[in-house]
C-alpha cells in the first residue's frame, strides 16, 4: 500500500513538472512573440548595439554593430582578440531568431527590453554535470542612429 502510494505520489509529481515545463514554455514563447511584435512595430532604420556572447567556457567578446536597413553595416570591437566579419554580425532580428535555439536547452532564460522589446540577455545550459555546454549573449548600449 505504502508502495503504490508513493509511485502515485512520484507519478503525479513527474505530471506536474511536465505541466509546468509546458506552461513555461508556451509562456515564454508568448512572450517572445509580443516583444517580437513590439520591436517590428518600434524598428528603427539605423541603430547601434554592443552585443557580448559567450559559449561554453570562454571569456566574453564584446563587439559594437551598427545596422542600417535591417542589416550589419560596422562591427568594432574594443579588444584585439575579438574580430568578426561584418557578414557574421548579429542584429536584433537574428537575435530572436537565435531564442529558438537557446529555448531547446534544459535550462534557459531571457529578458526584454521594455521600451524597444529586443532581448537584452538570454541564457541557455544543458544542466546540472555539463559545465561548459551552455551559451549566453547580452545587449547593452542600443542606440538609434
Amino acid at each position: 500500500m505504502m508502495r503504490r502510494a508513493a509511485l502515485i505520489l512520484a507519478l503525479l509529481g513527474f505530471v506536474g513538472l511536465v505541466v509546468v515545463f509546458i506552461w513555461r514554455a508556451g509562456a515564454d514563447g508568448r512572450e517572445q512573440d509580443a516583444a517580437r511584435q513590439l520591436w517590428e512595430s518600434r524598428e528603427p532604420e539605423s541603430y547601434a548595439f554592443t552585443y557580448e556572447t559567450c559559449e561554453g567556457m570562454c571569456s566574453p567578446c564584446p563587439w559594437r554593430v551598427s545596422v542600417k536597413d535591417g542589416r550589419a553595416v560596422e562591427v568594432t570591437s574594443n579588444q584585439r582578440r575579438c574580430k568578426m566579419p561584418v557578414e557574421q554580425a548579429f542584429t536584433i532580428e537574428d537575435l530572436f531568431d537565435k531564442l529558438s535555439y537557446y529555448r531547446r536547452a534544459r535550462e534557459f532564460g531571457v529578458s526584454y527590453d521594455k521600451r524597444w522589446g529586443f532581448p537584452v540577455r538570454a541564457y541557455n545550459h544543458c544542466g546540472p554535470g555539463t559545465d561548459d555546454c551552455g551559451s549566453a549573449f547580452e545587449i547593452s548600449a542600443f542606440a538609434v542612429n
